[in-house]
């Protein structure tokens, strides 16, 4: 979403995709650890159904922790993180939007009714809709929740310029995306394994990177230089 003086980019990840990660991750890991000694431990601690509720709190801290890291790209927005939701917007939002595929498969719930001219959908106020990559379609049928970062990146006025562009090289919104979905899923796996006692060094040392991969793309700003003149 844009604005005049700035970007909006909303962040959203499904939650069923990080518990079905999260399930293959720890499988494979569980996996060394059997090859390694021999007796099979799949059974034990692999993240199975049977453990959602320990899944869903370490997803919702997972998610906070991420927060932490990107909140300096969200403190100009109220309501900036939210867990286990969907975002809602009024039809003349999304009907203004420049780039609707960059919400495409996510459910929105409507605050208003109207039409959204992206496809003629009459909606009224609690429709939920998504972006399905051509138009707006119905999903009333879908439950989808997701984790949300709405995050902001400012413009400045160049001022050798004139010219208004972004503080922050755009570029790096989609690695930023892809980061963040790796950092969380990583916190859920090392928690997971902290409970059973694991040497953590592996797990730790791949966290601790992607934490600071992840601050380093927050922080990320271009700079400006001088215009060369030839007089």
């Amino acid at each position: 979403m844009s604005c005049a003086t700035g970007t909006r980019k909303l962040f959203f990840y499904d939650i069923e995709d990080f518990f079905d990660l999260s399930s293959i991750e720890t499988m494979y890991r569980s996996d060394a650890i059997e090859n390694q000694t021999g007796v099979s431990v799949l059974d034990r601690y692999s993240l199975t159904n049977n453990d959602r509720k320990f899944f869903d709190k370490l997803l919702k801290r997972g998610a906070s922790e991420a927060y932490k890291i990107i909140q300096p790209l969200c403190r100009d927005i109220d309501n900036a993180f939210n867990y286990n939701s969907n975002p809602s917007y009024t039809v003349a939002e999304l009907n203004a939007l420049e780039t609707p595929s960059d919400y495409t498969n996510l459910l929105i719930i409507m605050e208003d009714a109207g039409t959204l001219t992206l496809g003629s959908l009459a909606v009224i106020i609690g429709t939920k809709v998504y972006f399905d990559g051509t138009e707006w379609v119905n999903g009333d049928a879908l439950t989808t929740k997701y984790i949300l970062y709405d995050a902001y990146f400012p413009k400045k006025t160049n001022l050798l310029t004139g010219v208004s562009v972004s503080t922050y090289d755009l570029n790096n919104v989609t690695p930023l995306d892809e980061k963040l979905s790796e950092f969380i899923s990583i916190y859920v796996v090392r928690e997971w394994f902290r409970r059973y006692g694991f040497r953590m060094d592996e797990i730790e040392l791949e966290y601790q990177r992607l934490e600071i991969e992840l601050k380093r793309l927050v922080n990320y700003r271009k700079e400006y230089t001088r215009v060369s003149r030839t007089f």
